[in-house]
């Protein structure tokens, strides 16, 4: 079993790391630990056996703590990877009597683990930080190719027919705008959104696409307010194997630093990253086909422990100044960037 973080784009990125685990004990049943919201990204993830869901922030009742463990404890695992920090995750599975615990010792919970793993350095690739645990986890040193997320074929169809349904301008390429993000100090000033949107539809570059969670519905409906007309569509009722189809059908994707981002790199889609509170380095896709715009250069690196409250502040400061300074000329520019680079490829492609 392996214990996967708390968050779409973490999760994307930890996805290689499941590889390892297949690779490994290719025999083996291979289960996950997911948040139950999150559990539909392993229909994308095919080399997974089974999707294991507790709800998110059990808090201090410990009638729902004894519950999870009590479910750990009858599946009767062998063996965990924890590529999570919390203590949490090592209690549970302590009390739940799986004979090999494995993680980075870390919040105090070193005398729960049973294999103590290395600890990685935190400024390197997220992806590199969750696949190095599960490889110190299995002794799994071979080489491997980066898998691909795998996204079912009648998905696609189905969000194809409802795209042509909706569009204005179908013979434009399909920018989709991604203004929504996990943390507000990661989102990027809203009219902006709406700035980059409407000088896409002046210069008639491509047609905009808002996508977003359910719960993010009203922030999506106010982007497309101040877009002006044309307005662009928005959708926000997708689960996550539909959100990936769609995004398999952008040309190009434009997010914040979040989970949707993650997600579309990932799948290889041409993707424009905005990053000004986090550090790109660390977890933004090293494909050719991912822009990253806005580099968090001049922010304090990220601490080892939990920050204080004057280190959260003076971050929020930085990114504040960061987002302040990225003008919405430069996001439109590197999304006609991108288009015109995918043009000229398939230019190329066909002669």
């Amino acid at each position: 079993m392996i214990k996967l973080p708390n968050y779409l784009g973490d999760i994307v990125m930890a996805t290689p790391a499941l590889a390892v685990a297949r690779a490994a004990c290719p025999e083996a049943r291979l289960s996950v630990l997911v948040r139950a919201p999150l559990a539909p990204v392993l229909r994308l993830v095919p080399w997974v056996d089974e999707a294991v869901a507790h709800s998110a922030g059990l808090g201090l009742d410990p009638r729902r703590h004894l519950e999870m463990i009590s479910r750990l404890a009858r599946r009767r695992e062998q063996k965990i990877v924890l590529l999570t920090r919390s203590l949490e995750s090592a209690l549970w599975a302590a009390l739940a009597r799986i004979p090999e615990r494995c993680g980075q010792p870390a919040e105090g919970r070193s005398p729960l683990l049973t294999r103590r793993l290395p600890a990685t350095d935190l400024a390197v690739d997220e992806r590199h930080h969750f696949e190095q645990i599960t490889r110190d986890a299995f002794g799994f040193e071979r080489p491997m190719n980066r898998p691909r997320l795998v996204v079912d074929s009648s998905l696609r169809a189905s969000l194809r027919q409802r795209l042509a349904a909706i569009r204005h301008l179908p013979d434009l390429p399909l920018v989709g705008i991604g203004p929504s993000s996990g943390g507000a100090d990661k989102r990027w000033p809203a009219e902006r959104f709406s700035r980059v949107i409407a000088e896409i539809h002046r210069r008639r570059i491509g047609e905009c696409l808002l996508i977003g969670a359910p719960a993010e519905r009203s922030l999506l409906e106010a982007v497309a307010g101040a877009a002006g007309a044309p307005a662009p569509r928005v959708l926000s009722d997708l689960g996550i194997p539909e959100l990936a189809a769609l995004l398999l059908l952008c040309d190009v994707y434009c997010g914040n630093d979040s989970g949707p981002t993650h997600l579309a790199s990932e799948l290889g889609v041409p993707t424009l990253a905005i990053y000004f509170a986090t550090d790109p380095r660390r977890t933004s896709h090293p494909g050719e086909h991912v822009t990253v715009v806005g580099p968090a250069w001049d922010l304090p690196p990220a601490p080892r422990r939990a920050p204080t409250l004057w280190s959260a502040r003076r971050r929020r400061r930085f990114a504040r100044r960061r987002a302040a300074a990225l003008a919405p000329e430069t996001v439109v520019a590197a999304i006609v960037g991108i288009i015109t680079g995918a043009d000229r490829r398939r230019g190329l492609e066909s002669s």
